[in-house]
């Protein structure tokens, strides 16, 4: 077999091991009934309960009527990438230049693609449970092995530093972060952050991915804290983040993420293969 039949070989190897999204099996279902007439409950995706904001659907109207339907740059607009570090900036505590934000189809895609950037077969991924069950199966694509960390309700379901630190190995490659959680609502509080980021400086291959699409869907007295924004930790991170939850566009695609810029230079040179950022 010549090597590229070995690396076809590897590949569809890689996708036989890993499931369809459960999630995505629910919603067809879901959808289904509905259309059959069935009363259904939908608890199966993170759907707000609220309509895009008015003011948001009127600027893509105009955006349309004005014409703005063509491909942009890969990374997403100027325009929009500035905007977002400003966000970031003001919001979060976080500084990144345009360069360093890359807009994709969704924080699911910023996700598959920074493991699949960032990963290398045999790697780790380190998962708190409960978690959003793409992580996983994101990481078999990418050829590593997730690594699950159970967490207790009596805890609010937040990771146990003392448990990060006996389950990392030479081969732990990145640390999935969810806060607030997906599914279980819990948000880490900054003092846990700390200690998990002293962890992380101790073991320079391990980089966090923080998933912090729902950051604003939080209640008093939480507060969200961005990983990145802790001391040593922004050369470190990749902060994943969109629209759909806070702003009710989860059908217009919008996602983001945003680190280092040659993490993020990796994640857009497999963009640039798969689509352009509609943005």
């Amino acid at each position: 077999m010549d090597m590229a039949g070995k690396e076809m070989k590897c590949l569809s190897e890689r996708v036989e091991g890993v499931s369809t999204s459960k999630a995505m099996l629910i919603t067809d279902r879901a959808v289904s009934l509905q259309q059959s007439g069935f009363p259904v409950i939908r608890l199966e995706v993170g759907q707000p309960d609220f309509h895009t904001p008015t003011p948001v659907s009127l600027s893509g109207i105009n955006a349309i009527q004005q014409g703005h339907t063509t491909y942009t740059l890969n990374a997403g607009t100027l325009q929009l990438r500035q905007a977002i570090s400003h966000k970031l900036k003001q919001e979060n505590g976080i500084s990144y230049t345009p360069d360093e934000i890359l807009v994709s189809n969704g924080a699911k895609q910023s996700i598959a693609q920074a493991m699949l950037a960032l990963c290398s077969p045999q790697d780790e991924v380190i998962i708190p449970a409960p978690y959003w069950g793409s992580y996983p199966e994101m990481a078999k694509l990418a050829g590593a092995i997730p690594v699950i960390l159970p967490t207790s309700i009596d805890n609010n379901f937040l990771l146990d530093p003392k448990l990060l630190q006996s389950k990392i190995t030479p081969r732990s490659r990145l640390l999935t972060l969810c806060s607030p959680s997906n599914p279980t609502g819990s948000v880490y509080p900054k003092e846990l952050l700390q200690h998990i980021a002293h962890i992380v400086a101790n073991h320079p291959r391990l980089l966090v991915l923080s998933d912090e699409i729902y950051e604003h869907i939080i209640y008093a007295p939480a507060t969200h804290t961005s990983f990145a924004s802790l001391p040593g930790m922004w050369d470190r991170t990749l902060t994943v983040n969109g629209f759909s939850k806070a702003f009710a566009m989860t059908g217009w695609r919008l996602g983001y993420i945003a680190g280092p810029k040659h993490f993020v230079a990796a994640c857009a040179k497999l963009q640039s293969l798969v689509c352009t950022a509609l943005s």
